[in-house]
């Protein structure tokens, strides 16, 4: 294969001839709905690339030809290792349009996913990691890819044993273009119908967030073995797209986990604002799950899995067995039953006939059953006060209201205080009670209630045995003042020490393997850098009795640029050169560390100027005339 996200290949041959002056071509390699691919030599500079050709019938139309034009120069600023490089794109005045794009001699996803069917979820993760590393720096200057899908993916399987393995994502942008044209000349809608976002279809706006529904598609079929949306023809995979309603994942593989499963669901929202809220968080959430199974090295895993896929899965399921197990047992320990049910559930799913772990996953249900069931007596318990509380008030008005109403009609003379007002009390005597005293009696009520004929008193007067006295001492705020539970924090990155708030009280700077206490109420817990070089993360830990253990990726602050010097001339920055440089406004540089150098560049004259820059500070560099 090469460098094509195209469906249909073929072998050594030209399906239409193709006349390009600087380019020689040598095979149609594939085509799709939006344009040929084939290889072809770079004559100038003696090279193999791939040569995307735009269909005639897209090429003809004015408005397509424009945006093309535009979007490819936007497109060929995307510098990223797992994105495939943009070397040349067509002039108005040559009679073909087409880009000219890096050769990947590989394959493509779709062609691996029809040889092994589902993918071991751990691989397939580590192949959605690298292609969220490029949809993060797509998104980052603005560029929305619009048509992930396996086809768009390619796969290194030849070169250095740095690239072997290595993911590309292809056809940044060329859906975009086209979306001029909501329907090609055959009537059929442009993109991938299984795998658009419900926003895309409808025409609303799309953003990022379609990206990270598409790529959730994606995932899903690498981890299941087929789409979530399908159908007899697109108008049935496009409604259930739209209805966003799809097989359980775990259910269709169990093998998949919950937690798998869950990061999946996500992805798949109806709702853009339900989704991961860009790729950063998607990412932190795969990273997560795979650390907990002790992959610390995804990549890896992918290079294994090509190497030899058939001895990749004895081992890996092994291994995956053996970590479940330790995990869930610690889950269990901390109290944390549904990571511990979760992980035990993996388990058996792999080794559905050990007994010991079905013994294990019995012990993890029966504590979330007794769990679930003091939750529910709790919450009978402060409902039933609740209860209680409205009756009695209500009973008192009422009596005082009848007692009003019976006195100015006459019913009612002179009270004989003597009277005992336990009369009232008789029948609730005899049915149970938690608290030893019972709630005070308005006595004129009580013996207005003993001598009273029972047809002519309303029922609201009458005593409600069924009601437990003095439920009202049952209190949820001290129950959850009496929970204890513990906050891990498995690792903290980068380790450049972190600050640790709970509820804003700063309890200083911590690292991984952290273990505290807390009680049942929620609380917010969160974390920064020292010297404030990084953004702050937090989370919330919602009520309960849950233990929770998670971890912790900080950002680095970009750092803040100035470049003083002259206003007409075009100024460049080496290591990023996709940012753009106006003289005198503040540049943001993204950081991976507390510091690093950065080169600027006349791109006249070639002079340059290097200058270190710190996260979150801001710096300076001048030109003078050179």
């Amino acid at each position: 294969m090469g460098g094509n996200g195209e469906g249909s290949t073929s072998s050594m041959r030209v399906g239409r001839s193709i006349d390009l002056p600087k380019y020689e071509v040598l095979e149609e390699l594939g085509h799709g709905g939006m344009a040929t691919v084939f290889r072809a030599r770079d004559k100038r500079l003696h090279r193999d690339v791939a040569l995307k050709v735009i269909h005639p019938h897209l090429r003809d139309s004015p408005e397509v030809a424009r945006r093309f034009a535009v979007e490819a120069q936007v497109v060929a600023k995307l510098r990223h290792p797992n994105i495939v490089e943009v070397y040349d794109v067509s002039d108005e005045s040559e009679s073909e349009q087409y880009l000219v794009v890096e050769l990947v001699k590989g394959r493509n996803l779709r062609s691996l996913l029809r040889e092994y069917g589902a993918l071991p979820p751990e691989v397939a993760a580590a192949i959605g990691l690298e292609i969220l590393h490029a949809l993060a720096h797509a998104h980052g200057i603005g560029v929305v890819h619009r048509d992930v899908k396996p086809e768009n993916v390619l796969i290194e399987c030849e070169g250095t044993e740095r690239k072997r393995g290595l993911i590309k994502l292809t056809d940044f942008g060329i859906a975009k273009v086209l979306d001029v044209q909501s329907v090609t000349s055959t009537g059929q809608v442009l993109g991938s119908p299984a795998h658009m976002a419900p926003e895309q279809i409808e025409g609303g706006e799309v953003t990022a967030r379609a990206d990270i529904f598409a790529l959730g598609v994606l995932l899903y079929e690498a981890m299941v073995g087929h789409l979530p949306f399908e159908g007899a023809n697109p108008a049935q995979v496009l409604r259930r797209v739209l209805e966003c309603s799809f097989p359980k994942p775990d259910d269709e593989q169990p093998p998949i986990g919950r937690m798998w499963a869950s990061i999946l669901e996500r992805a798949l929202q109806r709702e853009p604002s339900d989704r991961y809220s860009n790729c950063a968080e998607m990412e932190q959430a795969i990273a997560t799950e795979l650390a907990h199974l002790g992959v610390t090295d995804p990549r890896v895993e992918l290079e294994r899995f090509l190497a030899n896929s058939t001895e990749y899965a004895s081992e890996h399921k092994k291994r995956l067995i053996s970590v479940l197990c330790t995990k869930a047992g610690d889950a269990r320990q901390a109290g944390d039953v549904m990571r511990a049910a979760a992980d035990y559930n993996r388990a058996i799913a792999y080794a559905p006939d050990d007994r010991e772990l079905m013994r294990s996953l019995a012990r993890v249900n029966a504590i979330t059953k007794r769990t679930k069931l003091a939750r529910q007596i709790s919450y009978a318990l402060l409902c039933g006060a609740a209860c209680a509380s409205i009756s009695f008030a209500g009973n008192r008005a009422v009596r005082k209201s009848w007692l009003t109403r019976a006195t100015a009609q006459g019913t009612i003379g002179v009270l004989p205080s003597s009277l005992p007002s336990s009369s009232l009390l008789a029948s609730a005597a005899s049915a149970p009670t938690i608290a030893a005293q019972p709630p005070p009696i308005d006595s004129q009520s009580a013996d207005a209630a003993a001598i009273a004929p029972e047809g002519g008193v309303p029922s609201a007067l009458r005593p409600i045995a069924s009601v437990p006295t003095a439920v009202a001492s049952v209190s949820a705020p001290l129950v959850l003042a009496n929970v204890q539970r513990a906050i891990e924090i498995r690792t903290v990155l980068p380790n450049a020490g972190a600050s640790l708030l709970l509820d804003g009280v700063d309890l200083g700077v911590t690292s991984g393997g952290k273990r505290m206490t807390i009680d049942g109420h929620s609380h917010r817990i969160s974390f920064t850098c020292i010297d404030d070089l990084c953004e702050p993360w937090g989370r919330t830990i919602s009520e309960g009795e849950r233990s929770e253990a998670f971890d912790v990726v900080l950002t680095f602050k970009p750092a803040l640029l100035v470049v003083n010097g002259d206003a007409s001339a075009t100024y460049d920055i080496l290591e990023h050169p996709t940012i753009p440089v106006r003289i005198g406004a503040s540049i943001r540089i993204p950081m991976t560390g507390k510091r690093k150098p950065v080169t600027v560049r006349n791109a006249g004259t070639r002079a340059t100027r290097t200058v270190d820059v710190f996260a979150g500070q801001l710096k300076s560099v001048a030109f003078g005339s050179e």
